[in-house]
């Protein structure tokens, strides 16, 4: 049986918060000029109630930051991953399955702010600091950290065939 860490609950917490404040926003927007039923009024205060009690709104939360794929190489240095000679993404990528997975979760605990997710969404791939679970192909650790409360994320040249 695995145990899940205070630091992991936290990190797999602030995946689920960057998608709930995007859902937030979206109902709030597909909803502007109309009052919300009472339910979802409940039930969209709640999450941000949560949210706000974890630190991710308000004068502690931090806007996500963006910057160019050269600009990641360049101030935070990726790794190359030392398990697998041929991995994707120039060398870097950590599998999210087996040993990679088992070395990323280990490595997330003691220097999280070292760690990426590389994600595929609808609008195309970007690697994003953190460990996040919606929509990752794998992660890259680099040798400069990210700065406390920053969230960055790098938007890829790359696009997502949707076919």
């Amino acid at each position: 049986m695995t145990t899940i860490t205070v630091r992991e609950k936290f990190l797999s917490f602030e995946g689920i918060a960057e998608d709930a404040l995007g859902l937030i926003a979206t109902m709030r927007e597909a909803c502007a000029g109309q009052e919300l039923p009472k339910v979802m009024s409940d039930f969209l205060f709640s999450i941000e109630a949560e949210l706000q009690r974890h630190g991710f709104l308000g004068e502690n939360f931090e806007p996500l930051v963006k910057i160019s794929e050269d600009e990641f190489e360049e101030r935070f240095q990726p790794q190359p991953n030392h398990l697998v000679l041929d991995a994707g993404f120039n060398g870097w990528l950590y599998d999210t399955h087996g040993a990679e997975a088992d070395f990323i979760s280990e490595f997330a605990v003691k220097c999280p702010e070292r760690v990426w997710a590389v994600l595929e969404t609808d609008e195309g791939m970007s690697i994003v600091s953190g460990v996040h679970f919606v929509n990752r192909m794998g992660y890259i650790i680099t040798k400069e950290p990210v700065p406390d409360g920053r969230r960055i994320e790098v938007e890829l040249d790359c696009e997502v065939d949707a076919g």
